[in-house]
């Protein structure tokens, strides 16, 4: 199977899924985690942001912010909407200070190696394809 075959049926689960989830909720069911997260997305336009898919807890009133802070990309507006994101949410292996693996990571040239590996990186660059911003 092909990468984009693969991608294809991902965004096919995914519409099934968001069909099952407003079935579900129509039909009085509480709705998961992955349903509230693809209604969002759809609603909103937007695609799952870092702080969503990573659960860093770093995003404003997230469960890591008194240790930690909030996450630069989070906040970082002159990223807002590259790849389809709120702020730097799709963007932030180009902020400094994110977190990645429980660290605080440090400048665009000294993480990039790391990012490139990251799932989150993969993801984003597979769903916005041609119009992936680096």
């Amino acid at each position: 199977m092909t990468n984009q075959t693969s991608r294809e049926g991902e965004h096919d689960e995914n519409f099934s899924d968001l069909i099952r989830c407003l079935f579900y909720r129509d039909a009085g069911v509480r709705r998961s985690q992955k349903c509230q997260v693809l209604t969002t997305e759809r609603r909103n336009g937007m695609k799952q942001n870092c702080w969503d898919y990573k659960k860093c807890g770093r995003q404003e009133n997230g469960i890591n912010v008194g240790s930690m802070g909030i996450c630069p990309a989070y906040t970082e507006q002159k990223y807002n909407n590259n790849n389809n994101g709120i702020n730097a949410g799709r963007y932030c292996w180009k902020v400094a200070g994110t977190l990645c693996e429980g660290k605080i990571q440090g400048t665009y040239a000294n993480k990039l190696h790391n990012c490139i590996k990251c799932d989150f990186f993969i993801e984003v660059k597979a769903q916005e394809g041609m119009n992936f911003l680096a």
